[in-house]
């Protein structure tokens, strides 16, 4: 294999790093704050439509029933999927620049071996 192959292929697995820490960033990042969702729309079911306070579980209830949090749960497991795939590519570069690591260093020692 030659060396501008071996370049290219070292420049995609940096980009690959790139791409896999901002999309696992991002999915810590919608993980991290699903509870402030929750509790920020909870704030906002506080009181009724009767002028009462609803109940710690009213709250709740309506809270996770909200769009918002639907769509903030739906963004998580989005985020998630693409950290996972981002993650199997990178690593199956990975492997594909060990191969040829292994394959050049076989090369090498066949070279020596036959004086060539």
């Amino acid at each position: 294999m030659n060396e501008i192959h071996k370049e290219f292929e070292i420049s995609k697995l940096r980009k690959l790093g790139v791409d896999h820490a901002n999309a696992d960033a991002d999915y810590k990042l919608l993980v991290e704050t699903k509870k402030i969702r929750l509790a920020d729309l909870m704030q906002e079911y506080h009181m009724g439509p009767n002028g009462k306070p609803n109940s710690v579980a009213q709250q709740e209830v309506l809270a996770l029933a909200d769009q918002r949090y639907k769509d903030h749960i739906n963004a998580m497991i989005e985020a998630g999927r693409r950290e996972l795939v981002l993650r199997y590519e990178k690593r199956t570069l990975e492997m594909h620049l060990e191969l040829i690591k292994a394959d050049s260093y076989n090369q090498t020692q066949e070279k020596k071996a036959y004086a060539i």
